[in-house]
């Protein structure tokens, strides 16, 4: 395991062994990701723009948008 403060995430989503990215769809992230191979997004968006955002790349078949429970909640076994 490797703990750092700050992760360089564009450094990481060029590399070859990633095969998707867990996002909460903000749009640097997700531009970042398209930028970067395409690769296929968990999207968990959070607030404001990042559900629309969401959508679109689901749409556009980029990715899946983890679902939520009734109470609003998302559970681990669905991610």
């Amino acid at each position: 395991m490797v703990e750092t403060r700050w992760v360089p995430q564009v450094r990481v989503l060029a590399h070859a062994a990633v095969g998707a990215f867990l996002t909460h769809s903000g749009w640097g992230s997700t531009v970042e990701s398209l930028r970067f191979g395409g690769h296929p997004l968990v999207m968990l968006p959070f607030i404001i723009d990042q559900g629309l955002i969401s959508r679109v790349m689901v749409n556009k078949g980029l990715g899946v948008e983890v679902a939520r429970g009734d109470n609003g909640l998302f559970r681990g076994e669905d991610v």
